[in-house]
């Protein structure tokens, strides 16, 4: 079985692979020893891709976008579109929630179902993208009933309070 190869930085916590996403571009990484690897432990990402549930790496974007589900009328835009930066290595993350090209490690640009993010660049929207209220919210007003007299807070819209 081949070894392998971990690293740190000179001040950090954890051991990495090295292409983990903990480390910039430009970060020394230095050779973690054994000892240093069962001192410090390995990052949770590093862990999950030497457990073999992180991220599925392919040989063409055509083939990732199939593994993250990408319906087939979508595909070709995405494909062309990813397509426009350098990039060595095309990945889908366990989570199948986009598809990644990288280069020196690091994610370059990205495509959800709809829409394709780059690094040093604006993204780019499909027609079909729609968007969302971000994390869920709804731009509602939450509605709230009298103040009350007790201690001063607004109560919920049934009348209840929290200090009775």
């Amino acid at each position: 079985m081949n070894e392998i190869e971990l690293f740190r930085t000179a001040t950090g916590s954890r051991v990495h692979l090295t292409m983990c996403p903990h480390f910039e571009s430009d970060t020394v990484r230095i050779r973690a020893t054994g000892v240093e690897v069962e001192t410090l432990g390995i990052c949770d990402w590093s862990q999950a891709e030497i457990d073999g549930v992180g991220r599925t790496y392919h040989d063409t974007i055509e083939e990732a976008l199939e593994d993250k589900g990408v319906p087939h009328h979508l595909r070709p835009e995405l494909t062309r579109l990813l397509g426009l930066v350098e990039y060595e290595t095309i990945y889908v993350p366990n989570s199948r929630t986009y598809v990644a090209v990288g280069r020196d490690g690091r994610a370059v640009a990205w495509a959800g179902t709809t829409f394709v993010g780059y690094i040093d660049r604006p993204a780019v929207y499909l027609p079909e993208y729609v968007a969302g209220a971000g994390g869920g919210a709804t731009g509602r007003e939450a509605a709230w009933g009298d103040v009350c007299p007790d201690c001063f807070t607004a109560r919920s819209v049934t009348g209840s309070c929290n200090c009775v």
